[in-house]
């Protein structure tokens, strides 16, 4: 999977060389690294998802072990 953070601003650069300054994808990138999680956040997620699992889940602790989940899916 490519980096589209690194693409964007990569195109912007390439545009403003050409004279065609394209701040968008700046802003664009910046708020994809914005919201990317750090290492710290997934492996701390991760932990949040371990604990779950070593304790008998109630059915609140289950759904939110669920969108745990879900968010490291989506922010791979």
């Amino acid at each position: 999977m490519s980096d589209i953070a690194n693409e964007l601003r990569e195109r912007s650069l390439r545009a403003e060389q050409e004279g065609e300054p394209l701040a968008l994808l700046d802003e664009a990138a910046d708020e994809i690294a914005r919201l990317r999680l750090t290492d710290e956040e997934r492996t701390a997620i991760g932990l949040a998802r371990s604990v779950f699992e070593d304790y008998k889940m109630s059915r609140l602790h289950s759904a939110a072990d669920e969108v745990l989940e879900r968010l490291l899916e989506r922010t791979k």
